[in-house]
């Protein structure tokens, strides 16, 4: 296991989907407002602006035991989204696991992230992610081809639009499951967000490359530690979910986002008894 999982209370965030149906949709701020209302720590979006079908790219997640996005599915702008989730909250930190980079003009971007970060009083927290979905990008005009010079953007673009202002620079986190990531995260990022799904997480996996990205951090000569916030996505049992949450947070994740088997507006309360847990050694 990491050096870096010592005993430490639980920290939680959950998704807010931003994708489905109007009546799922209209669902977003009661939802957050019922996060706010609970011990957990953070809530997070995902990010995509249109699915389009067919595709031929293969969801990079799917040997992962999780479903891609559907074709022809709404979703909501993952940004705007925020500015409502931090208009209506006043202490949980807000987050996007993850941004796609190439998918906006990252000044562009980086300026409506600031904004947001300055309205929310310092609680936003950005995932950045390279994008695998060609024709999402060829959708939307912007060339697939150059995503990753995109997100390498981002180290630059967002310091600059935030470096003028008072208010503290939110984490950057590079988002991925590939050494590139680890790398990209070590040498410019705050953090590492990868993504696992609860049937198939790999606890061991997942040590060996925090203690991996531990020691790149120190080779570029950073300080401190990174930041890791682990996606952990799909649904099961209270006990089975607390068990593989804790085995995480053993691992040297810093938080875990979880679904949070969502009734209506209601959290699961397997979800909402995570945050009295225990990490434990």
């Amino acid at each position: 296991m990491s050096r870096r999982g010592d005993s430490r209370p639980t920290a939680i965030g959950v998704r807010i989907p931003t994708q489905g149906s109007g009546d799922e949709l209209s669902l977003v701020l009661d939802r957050v407002r019922a996060v706010e209302r609970s011990d957990l720590s953070s809530a997070w979006v995902s990010d995509h602006l249109v699915i389009p079908g067919p595709t031929r790219d293969q969801f990079p997640f799917s040997g992962l035991g999780m479903s891609p996005p559907r074709a022809g599915e709404m979703w909501l702008d993952a940004i705007t989204v925020l500015s409502a989730l931090a208009a209506n909250t006043t202490r949980l930190r807000l987050g996007i696991a993850a941004l796609v980079a190439g998918l906006r003009p990252v000044p562009i971007a980086a300026r409506q992230v600031r904004t947001v970060h300055v309205l929310a009083g310092d609680r936003i927290e950005v995932g950045l992610a390279a994008g695998w979905l060609m024709e999402e990008f060829t959708a939307l005009g912007e060339d697939p081809t150059d995503r990753y010079r995109r997100l390498d953007c981002w180290r630059d673009e967002a310091r600059r639009a935030w470096e003028d202002s008072s208010h503290a620079v939110p984490p950057l986190l590079v988002a991925g499951n590939g050494r590139a990531s680890r790398d990209r995260a070590a040498a410019w990022g705050d953090g590492w967000l990868p993504q696992q799904h609860l049937s198939t997480v790999d606890v061991a996996w997942l040590a060996a490359c925090i203690d991996e990205l531990d020691q790149s951090w120190s080779t570029c000569g950073r300080a401190g530690d990174p930041r890791v916030v682990l996606r952990l996505s799909g649904t099961t049992d209270a006990e089975s979910l607390q068990g593989l949450v804790l085995a995480t947070l053993r691992a040297g994740v810093d938080e875990v986002v979880v679904d949070a088997g969502w009734n209506g507006a209601t959290i699961d309360p397997g979800v909402l008894a995570l945050p009295s847990a225990r990490c434990t050694t």
